[in-house]
């Protein structure tokens, strides 16, 4: 997603043909550029910082050097450097660009949407930056912005298949089946490529097709064994059909590949736990919850792990933090019913057996309902 370096350099020298290169500042700046697009990232360091302490507002060193802590791994650098290139010119978009896709990669999310935002609003046919703008209201939760965003991108690039695929993934995840079978069939139908075949199966998944999804996903993770989620989906996959060993051995693969994926490490908490590993599960609850602190489902297994340790009020403690949050999660109301069972607290035990009764009775009506 990053702009090619050889895009930043052709940009900057194109911008500074017309000047004299004469002065010393000149010079430096050009050694730099020859220093940077040969690879010594330190030689084009020291060349640019030189042509800045001879002309400390000049925009194109300012934004190659930027470019120059970037590749080096020194962000905050970069950053910095980005930002005193556009005091000095704000309506160069290019820097504005490079400065948004820097924020993205180090998943400063809603500073990265800020910035892309007005580089649409300069060059609204610049589709990498609507493509990466889409991926911050993504990671940011707002799924209607980001999808909208990818809808132009992908009326404007329909052979952009990474576009493509980001959309079908959106739409798959706010239930749009329609709108995905219709990008299955136009863009993704023959296409044999790993983000081709984990939109198909994703889209099988979706209508409970869950033997064909599989079948999918393999050929996902044949094509291209590091393609993030992948393995993660295929685990869940394996795991609905119980097959707990094809589960585990995928959920690790995706923590090699992605080492933050929710999914697979919530899997392998529970995986581990059922297959006596205890305190591995242990550690994969609390990377779960570090991931996501709310999530109800990691918070259960957690009050199931406290329970067993024979910390009772540590589970009871979550459990009511679980039903609280999700009243009709029956399993947390189940096991709450039981500790405080076990804790002599008689009343509020049955008192979750009412609304496990009421809960129970609720589903029944509802089944009979659509049978109907």
């Amino acid at each position: 997603m990053l702009m090619p370096f050889s895009a930043l350099v052709l940009w900057f020298l194109l911008a500074s043909q017309g000047a004299s290169v004469s002065t010393a500042a000149d010079k430096a700046f050009l050694h730099g550029v020859q220093l940077h697009q040969s690879g010594d990232l330190q030689g084009a360091r020291a060349a640019y910082e030189e042509a800045l302490r001879l002309a400390p507002r000049r925009v194109d060193a300012l934004a190659n050097l930027a470019q120059v802590f970037d590749q080096l791994g020194e962000f905050d650098q970069a950053k910095l450097h980005y930002r005193k290139a556009l005091q000095v010119a704000p309506t160069q978009t290019n820097v504005r660009l490079n400065l948004g896709l820097l924020l993205f990669k180090i998943q400063r999310y809603e500073e990265a949407r800020k910035e892309l935002t007005l580089v649409k609003a300069e060059q609204p046919n610049d589709y990498r930056a609507r493509h990466v703008l889409a991926l911050c209201f993504f990671k940011l939760d707002q799924l209607s912005a980001g999808i909208t965003e990818l809808e132009v991108v992908h009326r404007a690039q329909p052979e952009n298949l990474m576009a493509a695929y980001t959309l079908g993934s959106a739409y798959l995840s706010v239930n749009q089946i329609a709108k995905a079978e219709d990008m299955v069939k136009t863009t993704f139908g023959r296409v044999d490529t790993a983000e081709a075949h984990l939109i198909r199966g994703g889209f099988r998944f979706a209508k409970e097709e869950y033997f064909d999804a599989v079948d999918e996903y393999e050929r996902a993770v044949q094509l291209n064994s590091q393609l993030p989620t992948a393995h993660s989906r295929l685990g869940y996959l394996y795991f609905m059909l119980n097959d707990w060993d094809r589960s585990l051995q995928n959920c690790e693969a995706e923590l090699k590949v992605n080492p933050h994926d929710f999914t697979s490490t919530a899997l392998l908490a529970w995986l581990y736990r059922q297959t006596g590993r205890l305190e591995e599960a242990n550690q994969f609850i609390d990377k779960a919850l570090s991931l996501k602190p709310d999530d109800f489902g990691v918070l259960f297994q957690k009050a199931e792990m406290a329970k067993t340790k024979g910390n009772i009020g540590e589970s009871v403690r979550l459990l009511e933090q679980v039903v609280a949050q999700h009243p009709d999660f029956l399993p947390a109301r189940t096991l709450l019913a039981q500790v405080y069972f076990r804790q002599k607290r008689q009343a509020e035990a049955e008192q979750q057996m009412a609304a496990i009764k009421e809960l129970e009775e609720k589903k029944k009506k509802i089944g009979l309902y659509q049978m109907k």
